[in-house]
C-alpha cells in the first residue's frame, strides 16, 4: 500500500486515540486522582428462575489477564437472602458485599458460579454500586449514585458484542478450494451467508490472511459502537474514569489485531515455508506496526487500563518476533516504571512456560533486577518461591467440622491430595463424582494416601450441610473449611477458580498445585507413583 495511505492511516490512528475522544473526556494531561484508601459497597437484586446458593464478588487492586492467577485477586462470597413483601423485594434473592479500603482504580467480576453477571469492570475506590441482576429475562441494570459509571461499561459490553455479532465469523483453512469442493459444506456455507445467520469468510491460510489483516488494520481507525457511547457518557462520568474506559476500548481493538498477526500468519509462514511471504509479513511489521501509536494517554490512565496494556504488550511481542530479540530487550528503556513492570509480568505469566530452563532463570534474575514497582516485585519473587521444588507448605490453620483449629501441619505423614470447593459451584460436584470418589474407593486400603476436602464456604452452616449432601465430598473424610475466600492460604496459592488441587507428599511439601484436575484413570498412574517413591525412601 503507498506511503501516503499508510501514513494517512497512522494519523487517523493517532487521531482516534486523542483528538476524537477528547470530545469524550478531557486531555491526557489528567494524571490520575490519588485518592485516599476507601471500600465499596455492592448492594443487589436477582431474579431467576434457579435461586444462587452463593454470589462471589471477585475483586483485583492489580488485573494482568484472564489466564493467569497471579497477582491473586480477592475473592468474597455472599449467601444471598431472599426478600419481603415489606422490603420491596419480593421473589428475589438480595445480597451486600463489602471490598476492602483500596486506592483509586481496580476491576472486579460478580457471578454465582454458574453465570458471570458482571465480568471485570473497572471500579472506583469509595463506590456504592446498586445492580439488579434479571436472569430470566436478561435485563442487568444500575441505580445508585454510581449508576452512571456502571451503566456506561454495561453499554460498552452491548457495543463491543453488537459489533461482533455484525461480522462474519472467520474460518481459516489451507486450501479454500478445497473446501468448497465438498458439497456438504459448500452448501452450509451458501447458507449461512445468504441468508439471516452470521455468515462465514473463508480465508486461506498464507496470503489471504495478510490481505484480511490489513483489512482489518484499516478499520482500526474508524469510530465503532464504543466511541458513541462515550460520546454519550461524557457529561454524566468523570474525566478521568472515562479515559481508562477509552483506553480499553482502543487497545483491545488493537491488541486483538495483533494476536491475529501472531496467530495466523507467523503460523502460516512457518508451515508454508514461504520465503517471499515472509518477507511480505516482517514488511508489515515495518508497514504498520512499528508506528502504531503508544502516548495517546497519560501515565496513570495507561496502567490502569487493562486493554491498552494488552495492546503495548501484543505490540512488543510483535517487535520481540519480528526484530529478532527477547522481550526484555525489546521494551528496553522505551516505558517509564510503572508500564515497564507490567509489561514484564504480563510476559512472565503467558510466555515465561515456553523459554527454556536457561533462559527463565535468566529472564527472572534480568526481570527482577529492572522491577521498581512493590507489587510486581512481590509477584516476581512468589512467583520463584512457589516454583521452586519440595516448597514447605506454609503453617496455616483451619477450622474442622467440630469449630476446632487444624495446622496444615497435621497432614504430614500421608501423601495428601488437597480439594479446594465451595458450595454452589458445579465443577466441584463433578470433580467429586467423576474423580476425587473412584480415587477413594480405589486408594481405600492405602494408609499413606489421604483426600483432603477444604471448603471456601463462608457460612459454617452451608459448609456442613453440603458435606451431608455427599455432593463435594466424603462425608467421613478429612473436611476443613477456610471460612471465606480471603483465607491466606487461598492466596499463597492464588486459587480463584475452583475446583483447584494442592498435592502433598508425606513430608508435607508441596509436589504440584493446579493441573490435576484429570480423571482417576490419570491421577491413579500419578499417585501410585509417588507413594511408591514415598515408600521406598
Amino acid at each position: 500500500m503507498k506511503a501516503l495511505t499508510k501514513n494517512s492511516l497512522l494519523a487517523l490512528l493517532c487521531l482516534f486515540g486523542s483528538n476524537t475522544f477528547s470530545q469524550v473526556a478531557t486531555p491526557p494531561a489528567i494524571m490520575g486522582l490519588d485518592t485516599a484508601p476507601a471500600p465499596v459497597l455492592v448492594y443487589g437484586e436477582i431474579s431467576s428462575r434457579t435461586p444462587s446458593d452463593t454470589v462471589i464478588l471477585t475483586f483485583w487492586n492489580h488485573y494482568l489477564n484472564r489466564f493467569t492467577k497471579m497477582p491473586a485477586p480477592l475473592k468474597i462470597g455472599a449467601n444471598p437472602k431472599w426478600g419481603t413483601v415489606y422490603a420491596g423485594t419480593a421473589r428475589k434473592q438480595t445480597f451486600t458485599i463489602k471490598v476492602p479500603a483500596f486506592s483509586d482504580y481496580g476491576y472486579f467480576s460478580l457471578g454465582d458460579g454458574d453465570q458471570t453477571f458482571l465480568d471485570r469492570y473497572l471500579v472506583r475506590a469509595g463506590d456504592s454500586i446498586k445492580v439488579s441482576i434479571d436472569s430470566r429475562n436478561r435485563i442487568l441494570v444500575f441505580a445508585g449514585p454510581s449508576a452512571d459509571f456502571y451503566q456506561c461499561q454495561r453499554d460498552l459490553e452491548l457495543a463491543r458484542a453488537h459489533s461482533s455479532f455484525n461480522q462474519k465469523v472467520p474460518l481459516h483453512v489451507p486450501d479454500r478450494k478445497a473446501v468448497l469442493e465438498d458439497e456438504g459444506k459448500r452448501r452450509a456455507f451458501s447458507e449461512s451467508n445468504n441468508g439471516l445467520g452470521r455468515g462465514v469468510s473463508i480465508i486461506e491460510n498464507g496470503r489471504d490472511q495478510l490481505q484480511d489483516l490489513i483489512s482489518q488494520y484499516e478499520s482500526l481507525s474508524a469510530p465503532d459502537r464504543q466511541s458513541e457511547v462515550l460520546r454519550r457518557y461524557r457529561d454524566k462520568v468523570d474525566p478521568f474514569a472515562l479515559q481508562i474506559l477509552e483506553a480499553n476500548s482502543i487497545g483491545t481493538r488493537r491488541a486483538v489485531w495483533l494476536r491475529g498477526v501472531h496467530k495466523y500468519l507467523w503460523a502460516a509462514v512457518r508451515k508454508l515455508d514461504d520465503k517471499a511471504l515472509e518477507e511480505e509479513v516482517r514488511q508489515l511489521y515495518d508497514d504498520w506496526i512499528r508506528d502504531l501509536p503508544e502516548e495517546e494517554f497519560s501515565l496513570a490512565v495507561m496502567t490502569n487500563a487493562l486493554g491498552y496494556m494488552d495492546y503495548l504488550f501484543e505490540k512488543n511481542r510483535a517487535r520481540m518476533k519480528f526484530m529478532g530479540m527477547d522481550f526484555i530487550t525489546a521494551i528496553g528503556e522505551r516505558y517509564a516504571p510503572g508500564i515497564r513492570d507490567i509489561l514484564l509480568t504480563k510476559y512472565l505469566t503467558s510466555d515465561f512456560q515456553r523459554l527454556d530452563p536457561s533462559d527463565r532463570q535468566r529472564f527472572l534474575a534480568e526481570a527482577i533486577h529492572h522491577t521498581t514497582t512493590p507489587w510486581v516485585m512481590e509477584l516476581f519473587n512468589k512467583y520463584v518461591g512457589i516454583n521452586t521444588e519440595k516448597s514447605t507448605l506454609p503453617d496455616f490453620s483451619l477450622l474442622d467440622t467440630n469449630g476446632g483449629e487444624v495446622p496444615l501441619d497435621k497432614l504430614k505423614g500421608k501423601v495428601s491430595l488437597i480439594d479446594f470447593w465451595y458450595t454452589g459451584c458445579k465443577a466441584c460436584i463433578g470433580f467429586y463424582k467423576n474423580t476425587l470418589r473412584p480415587l477413594e474407593d480405589h486408594f481405600s486400603d492405602k494408609q499413606d494416601f489421604q483426600i483432603v476436602s477444604i471448603s471456601a464456604d463462608p457460612s459454617t452452616q452451608r459448609w456442613l450441610k453440603s458435606i451431608s449432601s455427599g455432593n463435594y465430598t466424603n462425608p467421613k473424610g478429612t473436611n476443613l473449611t477456610t471460612k471465606g475466600f480471603d483465607h491466606p492460604l487461598l492466596k499463597y496459592f492464588n486459587i480463584y477458580g475452583f475446583p483447584y488441587q494442592v498435592l502433598l507428599d508425606q513430608k508435607g511439601r508441596v509436589i504440584q498445585t493446579g493441573g490435576l484436575q484429570k480423571s482417576a484413570n490419570e491421577l491413579i498412574p500419578l499417585l501410585e507413583d509417588i507413594l511408591k517413591q514415598n515408600t521406598d525412601h
